[in-house]
């Protein structure tokens, strides 16, 4: 790795540290036993690591994906990559290090804010980058789709052996818990929420802690119920969606993907309500009016405008983790002023609006460029491809934030077995673990099932594809039209190779069955309950084969229940 590279890592560290200090207090670390006190900013990158990081006291263990960045190499999301996984491990010197979880079922307190506070750390040093907008993006959004699982589990869940302990490392326990603390500082507000976090944190420096010490801190720094309300968030999967009728007048629900299943299961003390602080605004004018579950006949919202003219946006910036589902009027309303001007509403109130929409109509969204690709836009394809052409005759040097999208798309549209062999070079050739990176990405894109079953030979080889890598690999294969299939196939064929390898407490092993959740047809998901039956010892996978099962069976439902419909559409588009 190249200087720059090294001192890029550098730099963040103490533009992220100023803010993460002023949020929490100054670090604090253990007194030394012998010899020279262990430092905050001692980092180091390994080759071959398992995990993305590690926030050990005193030194800071990281993959060299989430370190190393050259500027003249690596790509803005490279860049951001560094950034955010520097700030996580940062902050888990006070959440975590300084103050660590009683017992394995409160692991949100290390996690989620973690999660949490990596986005203030950045959006701190790197202004345009809009973390608090990416926040919503990258964590809110995709664990809202995955918390309407009925396979889904509370933050706080009880947890005995150490395959269960592995399994909570997951979306529930980073992102949801990130996403409810968001909702919470901006209910009780960011200063008193600041002040909690500090009393808290100085009270059980060096010492272990619960949940319910946490609520305890805020609800001296705030005087508001923190206990009351987000027990109801953290002591049971779900959240819900509030139905809005008149503009004003909102009742809450549970929201489901699978409205066949029922809602009241697996059981939960709150009956899956929740007390919510539901924010609005009227005229540019927030207000928070309180939801309590109690409450079965739902709120109205008591505007200043008698005459209910005026849009009422409920959960301005997605801000509350539910969702909003307004009557079709209102829906109307909304997407005939999204598309005369947009800028009626904030960047991330658009996303939440797109994305509520598309969730309550059991929609899947794709990115543009993606989505133009897969759909065989000529354009688009073409213009990958002659860049990869010329990226293969090295008349052309790929600008870094192009190199992903050249590598799949141009091997996807035009590559053979001869450009594979290049690329593979290319990937050998390379120090640059980023870049090592898209090329595994660009190799798995190839539409040659000869070539792709050489590349799952190939996961074999720890000298060629390191062990870290190998899961990464599977589920980029499983991405290619052609190698979704096999990649399912050579985890089925390879099932006591891997569990040897890594063994059945390894999260991602556990994790890598969930390539099977585009299956959509009777005969996939026998497939899957079959080898679930052969293989009946999941251990940190337990809850992700249930979940890609439900998810099998969710795709198999909204195809029978749409599948005429959207040909229809189709035919009658195309006259």
């Amino acid at each position: 790795m190249a200087d720059s590279g090294r001192a890029h890592a550098k730099q963040y560290f103490p533009e992220l540290l100023l803010p993460v200090s002023l949020s929490l207090g100054e670090p604090q670390l253990p007194p030394a036993s012998a010899g020279d006190p262990p430092t905050l900013a001692d980092k180091i990158a390994i080759p071959d690591f398992g995990t993305g990081a590690m926030e050990n006291w005193g030194l800071i263990t990281y993959r060299e994906t989430n370190l190393l960045y050259d500027p003249n190499e690596s790509a803005s999301s490279n860049q951001q990559r560094v950034a955010t996984v520097v700030a996580h491990e940062l902050v888990h010197q006070w959440f975590g290090n300084t103050v660590t979880m009683e017992w394995w079922e409160d692991l949100w307190l290390n996690e989620g804010f973690a999660s949490f506070f990596e986005f203030l750390g950045v959006d701190h040093a790197e202004k345009e980058w809009q973390m608090r907008d990416q926040m919503l993006l990258e964590d809110v959004l995709p664990v809202q789709e995955d918390d309407s699982l009925i396979s889904s589990h509370p933050i706080i869940v009880t947890v005995t052996t150490p395959d269960e302990i592995t399994s909570v490392f997951d979306g529930i326990s980073y992102s949801k818990g990130a996403s409810i603390l968001r909702m919470l500082e901006d209910w009780i507000t960011p200063e008193k929420f600041q002040k909690g976090c500090q009393s808290y944190l100085e009270k059980y420096k060096f010492k272990n802690a619960k949940t319910s010490d946490f609520w305890a801190a805020l609800e001296q720094a705030s005087k508001l119920p923190v206990k009351e309300v987000m027990d109801t968030w953290t002591n049971q999967m779900g959240y819900p969606v509030l139905n809005v009728k008149d503009m004003r007048n909102i009742t809450q629900r549970r929201f489901l993907l699978d409205s066949r299943v029922n809602s009241s299961e697996p059981h939960s003390i709150f009956g899956y309500t929740w007390n919510i602080p539901v924010k609005w605004t009227e005229n540019n004018e927030s207000r928070i009016t309180f939801y309590n579950r109690s409450e079965t006949r739902g709120i109205t919202l008591n505007s200043p405008n008698p005459s209910g003219n005026t849009f009422l946006k409920i959960n301005p910036d997605h801000i509350g983790f539910y969702r909003v589902n307004y009557e079709v009027s209102t829906w109307e309303w909304i997407a005939t002023n999204l598309s005369l001007n947009h800028k009626y509403f904030s960047s991330a109130d658009r996303a939440s609006l797109i994305d509520d929409a598309f969730a309550l109509a059991r929609l899947l969204r794709a990115s543009v460029l993606g989505l133009a690709c897969k759909m065989g836009d000529s354009d688009a394809l073409n213009n990958a491809s002659q860049l990869f052409q010329e990226w293969l005759t090295g008349t052309v040097s790929l600008p870094v934030n192009l190199r992903l999208l050249v590598y799949r798309y141009g091997m996807q549209n035009s590559g053979n077995e001869t450009s594979w062999n290049h690329t593979l070079q290319q990937y050998q050739k390379t120090s640059l673990a980023q870049e090592k990176e898209k090329l595994l990405y660009g190799l798995a894109s190839v539409k040659n099932v000869t070539v792709l079953s050489r590349y799952l030979d190939l996961l074999k080889d720890s000298n060629l594809i390191k062990t870290q890598d190998v899961f990464t690999v599977i589920r980029y294969i499983s991405y290619n039209s052609y190698g979704k299939t096999m990649a399912w196939n050579w985890i089925q064929l390879n099932w006591e190779y891997l569990v040897n390898r890594y063994t059945l407490n390894n999260r991602n092993l556990g994790r890598i069955v969930t390539i099977a959740e585009p299956f959509n047809t009777e005969l996939q998901l026998w497939q899957m309950e079959s080898f679930f039956k052969r293989y009946p010892e999941a251990g940190a996978g337990e809850k992700p084969r249930q979940q890609v099962l439900e998810t099998v069976k969710n795709n198999i439902e909204w195809l029978k229940q749409n599948r005429d419909t959207i040909r229809n559409w189709f035919f009658d588009l195309n006259g």
